[in-house]
Order: C-alpha cells, then structure tokens, then sequence
C-alpha cells in the first residue's frame, strides 16, 4: 500500500506495487515452534508462542523469554524473518551438548560464601 503511494507521489509509469518479500500464509519449518531453544541476538531464548503470518507479505510473529542466566525471564517477541542470523535448536534432534570436561568440587566451594 504504501508502495503504491509512493510510486503516485514520484509520479512513476509504473503503479504497480512490487511483490511480497513473504510469500508463506503457514509457518515455514526453519521458523521454530513452540518450546524450541533458538538463538536471537546472542542470547538464548525458550519460545512460548508462535504466530503465523496474518496475511501474505507479513511475517512470523516469535515471543520467546531469555534463558541467559544475566536476562532470565525477559520476555521478547520478534519477526521472525527479519532477525539477523537466527537459529534454532531442538534438543531431540541436535542434543544439548557434549561434556567436554567436568569442574572439579571444589570449584564452586571456593566461589560461594554464606
């Protein structure tokens, strides 16, 4: 819409509004789903909702709450398309990590004072 008022203004041939960056009415599958573990903006974040494109051109609406031990519980939502790089992890299918070593006991004795 605001394309095609644009193109009128300038006074351009050619009216026609140019077509939809997000063609997809259903979720595509590299959008996560609710209880994934995605990765936005360096954080991680639990995804609690996810909501499909309203009308074609639009994009997915994500509402997640951070993980990150410094931004617990934050609450963010995002267009989903429009973020930099996101990723999502499903922990049935990429696993949760491999233990590379484990800290000694008396690590977080020496940390912690009552």
């Amino acid at each position: 819409m605001l394309a095609e008022r644009l193109l009128k203004a300038h006074g351009s041939a050619e009216t026609a509004a140019p077509p939809p960056l997000f063609k997809a009415r259903e979720i595509p599958r590299y959008a996560p789903r609710t209880g994934d573990i995605v990765q936005v903006r360096h954080r991680q974040w639990l995804v609690e909702e996810v909501a499909p494109p309203p009308e074609l051109g639009h994009a997915t609406r994500v509402r997640m709450v951070c993980l990150d031990d410094d931004n617990a519980g934050r609450v963010l939502e995002v267009l989903w398309e429009l973020e930099l790089a996101p990723r999502c992890w499903q922990p049935e299918t990429h696993g949760l990590g491999t233990v590379t070593r484990v800290d000694p006991p008396g690590t977080l004795a020496r940390t912690y004072t009552p």
